[in-house]
């Protein structure tokens, strides 16, 4: 990886997806309407454990079979759902707009209603759907409720549920909608209840940024800095609490893990022409890790660039040590002790070092080490690589501790990144 490497830009094509209805085919209805940038989907996902079908006044939806239609542009469409012998209609979830089956069809949507089998006698469904941008997870107490993959459930009547909802790393719970009892998360089931769970991506965060004072031995927010700097284009399930980043020589680069996986990196650049950093931008926009020990904790990572390979570190669950990776050019792959020391112990370092807020940088002469003070914000430990003992020795060819000066109210203080440009040593906070 020690040449450029450039994003490959194909020729773009319209591509109109039309999901298929859970329990019927593949096919949609496109209402006489051409797929142009005026005209949107609407996409019905039927959910629960019952059975029905859904229809709408303008002609499209028919699911059945037709569980997708196209229509132009602010078309009002009213939904009706029909439940099937023995299942009852819980309600709407899916966006927002579906909640009482008549939508305006001012982007794609989907709804998702929900038909659940009836109870029996003494007892009451609570039925959980999911809504929003994000995703998550909602459970129950007392136990029932797992949803993932069971969104109903019955209860003895007149049962008090308290639902609890998870979103994914990449999301926010936005809150409960739906039936009046379910506003708080606490429902008594004196009758069949639908709860809906709003779950939103997270906005992307962007980097509030420090560069080293010789003149005060202080890192300072915004010294010989741009202070604050956007992360563009980012996809929908970029994990943005497990990051880091490095400079190359060429460009500085950004790097995120993809939600849900421990070995898949999404790569940003910064381009000087929009000061921001953008995904895939002079980049390999997804890169993959290998070989990793089963020691190695993927919860926090380090990189950095020493001149001739990039290299990628994780910290060990069983010791004070890191595992190290680095970039193969001929597999496009970061593998596990590739040209490199496959676990460098860290020694030394004082009994109060917050070794879960770590990072890690290459100055052009020496491999450093860096952990935030246990219970601060701006005091943090430095080590050196001593090659002598193949180590990183804290305090070794290194000033100790150092203080970050100035960073804003909104910098989210659980991680951080540094990095050296050949000039500058710098330190960033993202935003909350």
């Amino acid at each position: 990886m020690n040449r450029t490497f450039l994003k490959t830009l194909g020729m773009a094509g319209l591509v109109i997806a039309l999901a298929a209805c859970k329990s019927g085919g593949s096919d949609s209805n496109d209402n006489g309407v051409n797929p142009t940038s005026n005209n949107f989907t609407l996409t019905v996902t039927k959910t629960g454990t019952g059975s029905g079908t859904v229809t709408s006044d303008v002609a499209g939806i028919n699911c059945g079979a037709s569980c997708s239609g196209l229509y132009a542009q602010n078309t009002v469409v009213k939904l009706t759902a029909s439940a099937s012998a023995g299942s009852n209609f819980a309600g709407w979830g899916g966006d927002a707009d579906c909640s009482d089956g008549t939508v305006t069809i001012n982007g794609n949507v989907t709804c998702n209603p929900m038909f659940n089998l009836i109870p029996v006698a003494g007892q009451k469904t609570l039925s959980i759907s999911k809504g929003g941008t994000g995703t998550g997870t909602v459970t129950s107490t007392p136990a029932g409720i797992n949803c993932g993959a069971t969104c109903a459930k019955d209860f003895t009547d007149n049962t008090s549920v308290a639902l609890t909802a998870t979103p994914a790393a990449n999301s926010i719970f936005s809150g409960w909608s739906g039936a009046a009892d379910c506003a708080d998360g606490n429902v008594t089931l004196s009758a069949n209840v639908m709860c809906v769970a709003t779950f939103n991506l997270k906005p992307a965060p962007s980097l509030n940024q420090a560069a080293y004072n010789t003149l005060t031995a202080t890192y300072q927010y915004g010294y010989k800095s741009i202070a604050n700097i956007a992360i563009t284009g980012a996809p929908a399930d970029t994990d943005w609490a497990r990051w880091d980043m490095l400079h190359d020589g060429t460009r500085y680069r950004l790097y995120f893990f993809k939600s849900g996986t421990n070995d898949k990196l999404y790569q940003f650049a910064f381009n000087p022409a929009t000061s921001k950093y953008e995904y895939g931008f002079d980049s390999i926009p997804t890169l993959t890790i290998t070989g990793a020990p089963s020691d190695a904790d993927p919860s926090s990572f380090a990189m950095l660039h020493d001149g001739s390979a990039y290299r990628l570190y994780m910290r060990s669950k069983t010791s004070i040590a890191v595992h190290q990776f680095a970039f193969n050019a001929a597999t496009s792959n970061y593998e596990y002790g590739f040209n490199s020391i496959p676990k460098i112990n860290v020694t030394g370092g004082p009994v109060d070092a917050d070794y879960s807020r770590w990072s890690m940088l290459h100055d052009g002469t020496t491999y450093r080490f860096y952990a935030f003070k246990q219970g601060s914000n701006t005091v943090f430990y430095q080590w050196g690589f001593n090659t002598a003992s193949s180590a990183y020795e804290y305090a070794f060819n290194s000033l100790t501790p150092i203080t970050v000066e100035g960073m804003p109210a909104n910098s989210d203080a659980t991680s951080f990144s540094m990095l050296h440009d050949g000039t500058d040593y710098r330190f960033y906070f993202k935003t909350k």
